[in-house]
């Protein structure tokens, strides 16, 4: 009984049972993301495909789109494995709330900003 409760255990404490996510993302409905992995994978498990459509995973390079079609504030993941099958990354998906947000491009890519986030800073505007 003890060797069954130390398995179940080590089980419950897995990265994958616990949903450790690697980064958070917020990428606007029909947008584009490009990230990186921290190491090259080699398969792409998305969440929820109504959401989200992989357009390319090669190496550490995924790019995917959240479908414009979608109802707001969506919520997934994408699982990214390697050839064991070992967790590379898992990828919080949201979506900014459309009220109270701005979205712009920025230095590293389009940003959403919130402002009923406590963190909000809004925009430099060009004079």
């Amino acid at each position: 009984m003890k060797k069954l409760s130390f398995l179940l255990a080590i089980t419950c404490a897995s990265p994958v049972l616990a949903a450790d996510y690697t980064d958070t993302l917020v990428v606007p409905p029909g947008f584009v993301e490009h990230w990186t992995a921290p190491r090259p994978f080699t398969r792409v498990v998305p969440g929820t495909s109504d959401v989200v459509e992989v357009l390319s995973a090669v190496g550490r390079e995924l790019v995917f789109m959240i479908k414009p079609d979608i109802a707001l504030p969506p919520m997934t993941n994408i699982l990214l494995l390697d050839n064991n099958g070992a967790q590379v990354a898992n990828l919080r998906i949201v979506t900014p709330s459309q009220l109270h947000s701005q979205i712009w491009q920025g230095p590293g890519g389009w940003q959403a900003y919130r402002q009923d986030n406590p963190d909000y800073v809004p925009p430099k505007v060009k004079k």
